[in-house]
Order: C-alpha cells, then structure tokens, then sequence
C-alpha cells in the first residue's frame, strides 16, 4: 500500500471569529481549545 504524505490538519478563523477576537491556543484532530 501507498501511503500519501497530507500537510497537517489546521483550523481556519473565520471573519467573524477574527471580529469576536477568538485565539486558537490548542488544536488536534481529536480536540481544539479557542
């Protein structure tokens, strides 16, 4: 088997979030603290 090579998992902030002020301090595919 051919196992491919994928950049790792990010959040994106939104505009909204941008405007709310939200910081992402932690994430993972399991978890993400804001």
């Amino acid at each position: 088997m051919n196992q491919e090579s994928f950049p790792p998992w990010t959040i994106t902030l939104g505009e909204l979030d941008e405007k709310m002020g939200v910081v992402i301090l932690e994430q993972s595919a399991e978890r993400v603290v804001a």
